[in-house]
């Protein structure tokens, strides 16, 4: 028997109906899991959690894509981009990037800032202000998630911004796997969760704190980079994506090496196994587990 881990929620957070679900998760995660034979991680904060509480068998295993690009999108537009998609009002912090963008672009257009899944009708609610294109504020409201795709393969930079709390600790974001996995390096905040793999001015821009102030400071130095180093970076994100979230990287045999980031879900080990039921591949090193090539 075993537990796959990917959220942790914050009950004080979550909505009424929600708080239930918040509270039966933080129920079974500090009660229950302590049980299983193996759990499956999603994310280092997991992993030190539950080898704290003292579970032998914890394999670490991040989001994998299947949209890994072969070759970076060369850098050739003269205003730089950065996309944001996504749900803000879930998780993440969109207003002060916002705000940073528009204050920026106030004597001129120098950033574009690409939001998916937001209106541009929420956007002038949120900032009131009746023209966001004038900032540089671009919405597309909810699209199909091909076209989103494009639009974030076609950015110079995508944006991660999240509160310093539990949630955005113990998950991984999707967003950031997927930017990595198509070549567009990542502008976010230090939390201490998945952004530890963003290696400053590496793989993308890091941000102490979450304010207007600091978010401008970064946005001067996207600005201020020339087109051969945002490709350089894009490269090395390209490289990260497909280190840590290409499934053909990694192979499952009979000897388990415990490593950092085994980038499969279960259904990936069974399909690729032929395992059929999930109490065959036990994990606990004598049957199958992960291992890299």
């Amino acid at each position: 028997m075993g537990a796959d881990v990917t959220e942790w929620y914050e009950i004080s957070r979550s909505r009424k109906w929600d708080r239930i679900v918040a509270k039966n998760v933080d129920y079974r995660i500090r009660k229950m899991d302590k049980k299983p034979d193996y759990i499956l991680s999603i994310s280092p904060y997991f992993t030190a959690y539950y080898k704290s509480i003292g579970c032998k068998n914890v394999i670490e295993i991040p989001p994998i894509m299947d949209c890994i690009e072969t070759a970076i999108n060369p850098t050739v537009r003269r205003v730089r981009h950065a996309v944001y998609a996504g749900s803000p009002a879930q998780k993440d912090l969109i207003l002060p990037f916002l705000d940073a963008v528009a204050k920026r672009n106030e004597k001129q257009v120098d950033i574009i800032a690409d939001i998916v899944g937001v209106s541009n009708e929420q956007v002038m609610a949120l900032m009131k202000i009746s023209d966001p294109e004038q900032k540089g504020i671009i919405a597309y409201g909810r699209i199909p998630h091909e076209k989103c795709i494009e639009i974030v393969k076609m950015a110079d930079f995508s944006v991660l911004l999240r509160e310093n709390l539990r949630y955005a600790k113990a998950g991984f974001s999707t967003k950031l796997s997927e930017s990595l996995s198509l070549g567009v390096p990542v502008l976010c905040n230090s939390v201490g969760g998945a952004d530890e793999i963003i290696q400053d001015g590496q793989n993308g821009i890091k941000v102490e704190g979450c304010n207007t102030n600091t978010i401008i400071a970064a946005l001067d130095r996207i600005i201020s980079l020339s087109d051969g180093e945002i490709d350089d970076l894009k490269r090395s994100a390209l490289n990260t994506g497909k280190h840590l979230f290409d499934g053909s990287a990694y192979a499952v045999r009979r000897q388990w090496t415990p490593i950092y980031g085994c980038h499969f879900r279960m259904r990936y080990l069974l399909a690729d196994t032929g395992v059929a039921e999930k109490n065959e591949c036990s994990l606990d090193g004598s049957v199958y587990c992960v291992h890299s090539i």
